[in-house]
C-alpha cells in the first residue's frame, strides 16, 4: 500500500520509529536491503517520479530520528545520482545534518593541542562529557556519530551538482563553522567524511576572473569554476596562458593545454592580489595571493576577483602537490577563457 506522499506506507512507518534502544538503529546496509527500498528504488530511479518522492522526503526529514533520517538522505542522495533535481531535497538534509552536529558538538575537541592549554582545557570537558553519558545519551551519541558521516555522502552529491546549492551552503556560517571546528579541532569524536564537506565550502566559482600581467600590459579574463583553492587556480592558469602566450606577449616554448593539470607544480609567477599594484605601479610585493586560501578571498576590484601574475625572477619560489584532486565524480574544475582584456581595462585594475 502507498501513501499520498508516493512513499510506501510500510516505509514511512519504519522512517518514522523512534530509536530507543540498540536494537533499533539501522545501519545503510540493512535499509537498502528492505524490499520496500529496493522496489522503490528500481520504480523510480531515473524517472520523473524521483523528483516527486525528493519533494515529500523533503517534508518527512524534520519528524524523524536522525538515524532514520540519515538513511533517508542517502537515499535521495541515490535519486540525485540517477538524475533528479539536486536542489529539491538539499535544504532539507543541510538541517538534518545540522541537527546531528549540535548533538555531537560538545563531545569534540582537540586532545593532541598539548601546547596550548585552552585546547587542553576543553578536551578534557569533552573528554569527561564523553565519560559521563548516560545510557539514553550514550544511545543517542553512538546513533548519531556514524549518521554525520552518512549525511556527508548525499550532501557532497546534491554539493557538486548544483552551484545554487554550494551558493546557499556558505550562507550557513554558523554551521560551517562547526564543521570546521569538528574537521580540524577534533580527536575525541573523529569522522572519517565530514572533511568533504569542509573542502566544498572552500571551493570557489567565478564567472570572470580577471588574471592581470603587468610586464606585457596585457590580461584575460576567465570562467573558473569550482577552483579548489589558489594553488588549484596557478596550475590550471599556468597551462592557459602559456597556450594563448603569443596573443599575451609572453615567450613561451611550446603551448600547453589547459587540461593537462599535473599531480606536482611550482609556480611560474608571483602570484598576487589586485592591491598590489596602486597607480601602475607596485606597491606591495608581499600582496600575496595565498596557496592555501580559497580563490574568492582574493581582493576584488572593479566588482571582479583578481590575480596578478607577476613575470620574475625576484618572487618567492613555491611548489606544491595534491592541490587538484577532484572532491567527487561530478566535481569537474576548470578554467577557460572568456576573453582578452583590452590596454585600457589592464590599466584599470592595476590602478
Amino acid at each position: 500500500m502507498t501513501l499520498a506522499t508516493g512513499l510506501p506506507e510500510s516505509l514511512v512507518e519504519f522512517l518514522r520509529q523512534p530509536v530507543n534502544t540498540p536494537e533499533d538503529r539501522v545501519e545503510a546496509q540493512d535499509f537498502v536491503r528492505r524490499p520496500d527500498v529496493r522496489e522503490l528504488y528500481r520504480d523510480t530511479l531515473g524517472t520523473p517520479r524521483a523528483d516527486k518522492m525528493l519533494a515529500e522526503c523533503a517534508t518527512l526529514f524534520p519528524e524523524l530520528d536522525l538515524n532514520r533520517a540519515s538513511l533517508l538522505a542517502l537515499f535521495c542522495g541515490s535519486w540525485v545520482e540517477g538524475g533528479a533535481s539536486p536542489r529539491i531535497a538539499f535544504t532539507a538534509v543541510l538541517e538534518v545534518l545540522g541537527r546531528a552536529l549540535a548533538v555531537l558538538r560538545p563531545y569534540c575537541a582537540d586532545e593532541a593541542l598539548e601546547d596550548d592549554e585552552e585546547a587542553q582545557a576543553a578536551a578534557r570537558q569533552a573528554r569527561e562529557r564523553l565519560d559521563s553519558l548516560t545510557p539514553a545519551q550514550s544511545l543517542l551519541v553512538d546513533s548519531v556519530h556514524p549518521a554525520v558521516d552518512l549525511l556527508v555522502l548525499p550532501l557532497m552529491t546534491m554539493l557538486m551538482r548544483s552551484r545554487e546549492n554550494h551558493r546557499d551552503f556558505l550562507a550557513h556560517g554558523e554551521l560551517l563553522h562547526s564543521i570546521d571546528a569538528m574537521v580540524k579541532s577534533n580527536t575525541t569524536l573523529p569522522f572519517e567524511n565530514l572533511h568533504f564537506l569542509d573542502h566544498a565550502a572552500a571551493l570557489t566559482y567565478e564567472d570572470e576572473l580577471v588574471v592581470v600581467l603587468p610586464a606585457t600590459r596585457s590580461g584575460l579574463v576567465v570562467s573558473a569554476q569550482g577552483i579548489n583553492c589558489n594553488f588549484h587556480a596557478f596550475s590550471l592558469l599556468q597551462p592557459l596562458l602559456a597556450a594563448h602566450g603569443e596573443r599575451l606577449g609572453l615567450q613561451v616554448a611550446a603551448p600547453v593545454l589547459a587540461a593537462e593539470v599535473p599531480r606536482e607544480d611550482s609556480a611560474q609567477y608571483l602570484w598576487l592580489q589586485a592591491f598590489a599594484f596602486e597607480k601602475g605601479e607596485m606597491v606591495n610585493s608581499l600582496a600575496w595571493a595565498w596557496g592555501e586560501a580559497p580563490l574568492r578571498s582574493n581582493s576584488r576590484k572593479h566588482g571582479r576577483c583578481v590575480l596578478i601574475a607577476l613575470d620574475t625572477a625576484e618572487g618567492v619560489s613555491r611548489s606544491w602537490s595534491g592541490f587538484a584532486d577532484r572532491l567527487h565524480d561530478a566535481h569537474q574544475p576548470s578554467v577557460e577563457l572568456v576573453r582578452f582584456l583590452s590596454a585600457e581595462e589592464v590599466a584599470a585594475y592595476l590602478q
